[in-house]
Order: structure tokens, then sequence, then C-alpha cells
């Protein structure tokens, strides 16, 4: 156990053990030695007072495993850092970092309130950065990235392989253009991902205690696949010194109002394990009014801290203490009707305020004109805030089934005293410092690329139209009414300083650069110069085949091929049989007549050998033997049947 003898292992453990389960997030902290990974949990605890009844609540899982970056650690020997992660650092030293999210539903503005922190689109989503110019040693790092998230979380990154063809014209890589000299930065989408919870076993196995100890413990899986907003991410940071791994859960689940304290949050059969592997395991619940110590009817060490930026509170536990604290659901409720939003402010993240810039992207229709293949691009930037003027870096990916005509390009610009100013062709192009990658004719989607400054209070519009291409039927899925799934748009958004520019939309003199810590800070929406955010994806309807034509060939050709089939079987091989249907059914005799009837047959033959060998001498003078009334018809009939039976 890296250099120790046994003795010295068992008293670091033991050391370790007794530090994890009586050091968390308030209280002293034990000496930690500089060779072991360290390991911190958090739950995060938010009631929703605006949904319906029955009470929803949403809770976040946090999980950081922080490694140093040591021989050991670059030689595949970890402590509790995933193996499968860590082997992908070492064996691809470009990837500085990453984040892989999956979702399944969306944040309801309308019910829930503001949402208290930038949550991922629908689908699967993976950002990487990479340090490396070199496209193939970026492409072999994009590679080996999404085969081992593949796998890490069993769902479908292959997906967003740039060289698998026509299954990836959907989910294809895209580059940010502004990224600085050295660095590859890149993010990929697939809105059609399901989000289950195959996936959350695989990524309960990264955590040191996987579901059996720690905060894991209390993830259920069915009320996880009946919630109506799941978010799975696992994100990685590599530092100087140190490599920081991130896990959470973000999830809306019931809250049982019957039950109190910690059985009202996760159920009355929810036991909690503390992970010996942990050096923190700590619950911080939300609360919109400062709670009192009467209210908390605790003795256990508590910490108590304002929202950055709102009137809420932060009320932060050892989770062992907040397992036996009664009236945990109280805290939330009282006061729960104000809209204060939520974050954790004791973590530095940044909460989302109703003044933050909006992009909305849709694919509208063209009046007197198809929606199935004709269509106008819109993209609206709206910048709320007061005095606070927005920089936007966009990027957005056109599938290869969307030609954009570019010589409809019109752009409004509108400022925080409502005069607008318009702007087409070349001149909006120049203004929006657009560029495009067009599509090769294949399967390869447009690029768009452009930046331009908001002001606060401003509006701009962007309008373009576009030609939806006819598509193949073996292109269609399933379900092809209902369109095609379109992956989510990207921008970087950053608060230039006051003073800057003026009130309207501004046109820039140098080309503005993401630094690669920036981007790093972006992803986990802590930086202050330069914040990642995605747009909702689209659903597209295009131009439809006749799905019934496949049908409708199949089926004529079998009949013809039946029908001149059946005719000649009949006419070669089936004989001069009766058909089954006229068949009759045989009855049987008895057995005396058909003795009589081959007895019949017999005598027959006889009579007509007789006559045969007979002369006619013989004939003739049966006619004096026989009595006069009959001997002439029969001496006649015998001597003109005589000629046929001769021998």
């Amino acid at each position: 156990m890296r250099g120790l003898s046994r003795g010295a292992c068992l008293l670091v453990f033991l050391d370790a053990l007794v530090c994890s389960r009586s050091t968390l997030s308030v209280g002293p902290e034990c000496p930690h030695s500089t060779g072991f990974d360290r390991f911190a949990e958090t739950l995060h605890l938010r009631f929703l007072p605006h949904a319906h009844s029955p009470g929803l609540f949403l809770a976040r899982f946090d999980f950081e495993i922080e490694a140093n970056l040591s021989p050991e650690f670059r030689a595949d020997q970890f402590d509790l850092f995933p193996k499968s992660i860590g082997k992908l650092l070492n064996a691809h030293q470009s990837i500085v970092s990453f984040e892989a999210a999956l979702t399944q539903g969306r944040w309801k503005d309308e019910e829930w309130g503001p949402p208290p922190r930038e949550f991922r689109p629908p689908g699967a989503l993976l950002v990487s950065a990479i340090d490396s110019d070199d496209s193939g040693e970026v492409s072999l790092a994009w590679k080996y990235l999404i085969s081992a998230l593949s796998g890490s979380l069993c769902a479908s990154f292959e997906g967003m392989d740039p060289d698998l063809g026509a299954s990836s014209s959907r989910g294809r890589p895209l580059g940010v253009p502004w990224a600085e000299s050295g660095n590859q930065l890149r993010f990929a989408t697939l809105p059609y991902e399901p989000v289950c919870t195959e996936n959350l076993t695989p990524w309960m196995k990264l955590l040191p205690c996987g579901d059996q100890a720690g905060l894991a413990r209390l993830i259920s899986p069915i009320p996880i696949a009946e919630s109506p907003l799941v978010t799975l991410s696992l994100s990685v940071h590599v530092q100087e010194s140190k490599v920081v791994l991130q896990a959470s859960l973000d999830v809306v689940l019931p809250l049982s109002s019957a039950a109190l304290g910690f059985s009202g949050w996760f159920g009355a059969d929810a036991t909690y394990v503390p992970c010996p592997a942990s050096d923190s395991s700590s619950v911080r619940l939300w609360s919109h009014d400062q709670p009192t110590l009467d209210l908390l009817n605790t003795t256990a060490p508590v910490t108590v801290g304002p929202l950055a930026g709102s009137d809420g509170y932060v009320v932060a536990f050892r989770m062992q203490d907040f397992t036996q604290l009664k009236g945990s659901i109280d805290v939330p409720t009282k006061g729960a009707q104000g809209p204060a939003p939520w974050s954790g402010a004791l973590s530095g993240r940044q909460h989302l305020s109703s003044d933050r810039l909006s992009v909305m992207r849709d694919l509208l229709s063209q009046e007197g004109k198809s929606e199935r293949t004709h269509g106008r691009y819109l993209l609206r930037f709206t910048n709320p805030g007061t005095g606070v003027m927005r920089r936007v870096l966009f990027m957005d990916q056109l599938p290869f089934f969307i030609r954009p005509l570019w010589h409809t390009f019109h752009a409004t610009f509108q400022g925080p005293s409502g005069a607008v100013e318009e702007a087409a062709g070349v001149a909006a192009m120049q203004r929006l410092e657009l560029q495009f990658v067009p599509s090769d004719g294949g399967k390869l989607p447009t690029e768009v690329f452009l930046s331009v400054d908001v002001p606060a209070g401003g509006t701009v519009n962007i309008f373009m139209d576009v030609l939806k291409n006819f598509l193949q039927l073996r292109e269609f899925s399933s379900a092809c009414e209902k369109g095609f799934d379109v992956g989510s748009a990207a921008w970087l958004e950053q608060e230039l300083p006051h003073g800057t520019g003026g009130s309207k939309p501004q046109i820039k003199t140098e080309p503005p650069r993401v630094s690669r810590a920036a981007f790093i800070a972006s992803l986990a929406q802590t930086g202050s110069e330069w914040r990642l955010r995605f747009t909702e994806g689209l659903l597209v309807l295009v131009p439809m085949p006749d799905f019934s034509m496949p049908f409708n060939v199949l089926a004529l050709t079998s009949t013809a091929i039946t029908f001149f089939f059946g005719s000649i079987f009949r006419l070669t091989a089936a004989g001069r049989l009766p058909h089954w249907v006229l068949k009759k059914e045989d009855v049987k005799g008895s057995r005396f007549k058909s003795v009589f009837r081959r007895l019949s047959v017999v005598a027959l033959l006889g009579v007509a050998y007789l006559l045969a060998v007979t002369s006619d001498q013989a004939i003739l003078a049966l006619r004096e033997q026989l009595p006069e009334v009959i001997a002439g018809h029969v001496v006649d009939n015998l001597m003109a049947l005589k000629p046929h039976v001769a021998i």
C-alpha cells in the first residue's frame, strides 16, 4: 500500500475511517494524507412550493472525488478514483476536461418557479476540452472518450462518432472556433437518447461505496423512473497537480407530507449507512425564511447561510444529524410561497435570476407553403438585464436535410429605447460576424457560428428561409409522423464591463477568444468570464414518401407469383385428380358387393373367350337347340360380337 508497512497501513485506515465518520461539512477537519484520494458527498434539497399536490421537491446528489496526479496515478494505481476514467486520462493525457450529461424531462418554470441552476437539454450531451492542435490526436481522443463513456454510463455516446456515417449525421461533434491556439473545444448532442435506470446502475458503480452506503443508498430506481425531471451527469477536470471528478444526480421526487423527518423525504424504508471512504457527508436544505433553533429542534451543529443575491437561506447539516431531525420538512415549507430561487450558495455556485439572457431558436412555417417542404429559421437574443451588456458566441448545426437559403438572411437590432435597425444579406452577416461551413450534399450538417453584443434591454432577431430536402424511406424511424429530432445549439455568454459600448448592439473590432481555463470554468457553472449554455432541441417535419408503396408492390408481386405458380403446378404435377374442394367422400360397400363385382368381371371375360374360340357353325347350330322365341336374337347378337373378341 504505497510503500507503507502493514501496521502503518492499518493505522492509516483506522484514522481515515474515524475521520470520515466524525468529520463532515460542519465541525473540525481531520488531518488528511496528501497521498490518498478525497471523497465528499453532498445532498441538496429544495421544496417546490408551486407544484400541485402531491408536493414535490428537488434533490441533487453531489459526489466529488479528488485525486493527486502522482506517479502512482499515472501508473494506473488508483485509490478511490474510478479505474475506467483514470485509465482513459492516462492513455490520452490531452483530455483535460469533459462533461457528460443524460437528461429526461424539462424544468417547468410555470409550475416550479425559476430553475436553481442551468439544466442540460433532454437527451445525451458531451462537452470536452482537448489540449492539442493535432486533428488526428483530437479525433482519436474523442473516440476513446465516447467509447469509455458508453460503457461507464450504458448510453449510446458512440453515436457521436463522426466516422459512423449516416448513423451519426445528427450527432456529430461541433468545435468552438473561438478557442485559443493549442486547444480544441467541442460538444455533441443526441436528442433522441432515452434515459432510464439502466444508466443509473453503472453510474453508481463509479462511486467508492456504490449504492451500498453513503448518499447513493438513498437513490431508489423506481421513483427516479417516474420522475418528471432526471439529470445524470459526470464531469472530470484535470488541473496542474490534481484531477477532480464530479458525479451528480438531479431528480424531482414526491414529498410525503404524512411522514415526519427523514422518512418524509425518501420514504419509510430509506436508511442511511455512512460510507467509510467519505471525508464529508452533508445536507444543504433550502429555506425561504431564516429558520430558528426552535424550528430545527436539534442540538447538533448547524450552519445557516444566506443565498447570494436572494432573500433565501441554506441550512447545512451533517447527514447523520439530518436523519435524526424530526422537523426537517417544516424548514423548507415555512414561508414556501415566496418565489426566491435556490442554489448551493455555500458551494459557490451561481443562481439563475430572471434577468438572464434568453435565446429563442425555432423553425417556423412559411405562409402559403407546406410546413414539410419550407421553413423559416428564427433566432432571437433577448437581454432583459439592467445595465449589463452581454456578448454572445452562438454555435449551431443544421442537419443535412435542412438547406439554408443564405440570400434570405435578415437581422433586426432593437435597443432599449425601442429603436429598430435592420440589416439584410452581406451587411447583416458582417454585422454578426457570421461564419458557416456548408454541407457537402451528403450526410454532413451545415455549421453556423456568429457573435453579437446585446445591450441591456435589447433584442437581436435573425431570420433565414430554409428548404427541407426529400429523404429516402430508410432514413425514417418507426414513428415517421413524429418528425426528426434536431440537437440543441449552444452559446457562450459573457457579461461585459459597465461602460462598454452603448445602448445598441456593437460591432466588434477584434474576434473574441475563449481560453481553456474559462471554458472549463463554464462547464462547472462557476466561471465569471464565460458561461456555456444550451438551447432546447427542435422537432422538424420533413417531406414523407409514400410508405404504402412498398406494401402495394409486395402484395401485387406475391399475388401474381402465387397465381402463376398454382396454375402451372396444377397442370403439371397435380394430374387429373379432382380438386380437394370438389372431391366427395368415398362410401364403403359390403364385402359381398365387392366379390360379386369381381366375379361378374371374370364371367364376362370367360364368355368373351368362349365366343372367340367357338366356330361360326357351332354358333349357328344353337339356333336348332334354343327355343324358337329367343334363338334368333341370341344367335344374331353372338355373331355380331364375335368379330370384336376374335383372338
